[in-house]
């Protein structure tokens, strides 16, 4: 692990992989806060950001969605950090579906939500990098579609980035589903708890 004991820092915006990336961290025996599968840990949202909580978490890797938000101020500490892109029609889908979904809140799919959306993150993505500079760390940009399709090679790259070894690295592919990079019908999150359910 990393001399300096940092804190990793794994953001984004909503449904671009950084689930996925911390259950991969997790994996590979790094202490990640929040719950399984999604790790959000109510101290690092943009509503309710405890810069306090944040600066306690060395040596642990933590979910941080819309970084550029008003509010988020980091803390100045040793920090690893990791942006999530994702193809933004694909994204865009996987939002409208989620809010769908989960939060009942009745938006029409369609491509007129879709690029709303998409024009978003447009507009949001270079402020939020521009919000994470300001923490003196470079920032390392990992590809949902890459995860996805070639699990190993990326798991490779991570462990190397973070110090850990080869078994550290399988574990971390192993955790990955083979799966396209496009918008699923349904929200995989809720298969994943439902297995860990039923194994205990």
């Amino acid at each position: 692990m990393m001399q300096d004991n940092p804190i990793i820092l794994v953001c984004g915006f909503g449904r671009c992989g950084t689930s996925l990336f911390l259950q991969m961290l997790a994996a590979g025996g790094i202490d990640v806060t929040g719950r399984f599968p999604s790790f959000e840990a109510p101290q690092a949202n943009a509503l309710s950001f405890d810069a306090g909580w944040l600066a306690q978490q060395r040596g642990r890797a933590v979910k941080l969605i819309d970084p550029h938000l008003q509010g988020i101020v980091l803390p100045d500490v040793p920090y690893r950090i990791v942006w999530l892109d994702r193809d933004l029609r694909q994204q865009a889908r996987s939002i409208i579906k989620f809010v769908r979904l989960m939060g009942g809140v009745p938006v029409q799919p369609g491509r007129r939500a879709e690029n709303r959306l998409m024009g978003s993150f447009r507009r949001d993505r270079p402020r939020a990098i521009a919000k994470l500079q300001r923490a003196g760390r470079p920032i390392s940009i990992v590809r949902f579609e890459h995860l996805v399709r070639a699990p190993a090679i990326n798991a490779v790259r991570i462990a190397h980035w973070l110090g850990l070894d080869m078994a550290a690295a399988e574990a971390m592919a192993a955790v990955v589903r083979l799966r396209t990079p496009s918008c699923l019908p349904g929200l995989l999150e809720l298969d994943l708890y439902r297995e860990r359910e039923q194994h205990g």
